[in-house]
């Protein structure tokens, strides 16, 4: 498990080249982390940033995925009904 130090140095840049299985892995360390309260006060509010542009980045893929989904249907109106 990485620590709290290597979590709170990772950028946007890095958050939004992560895949939505790692950054979803990384969400529920920082969510471990704060709900075993065993991090400062500083690192709390830094984890819970973190913990929100990883949230927004997975839910940004999955509306991506949604969308491809969606779009693919429509290619293949059959497939609805299926």
């Amino acid at each position: 498990m990485e620590n709290t130090e290597e979590l709170l140095k990772l950028g946007q840049d890095e958050i939004h080249a992560m895949s939505f299985e790692n950054a979803l892995e990384k969400l529920e360390i920082v969510v471990d982390l704060l709900e075993k309260g065993s991090v400062s006060l500083d690192d709390a509010i830094g984890l819970y940033e973190l913990g929100t542009k990883l949230r927004k980045h997975c839910d940004h893929t999955l509306q991506k995925a949604q969308d491809r989904v969606d779009e693919i249907s429509l290619e293949n109106p059959d497939t609805k009904n299926a």
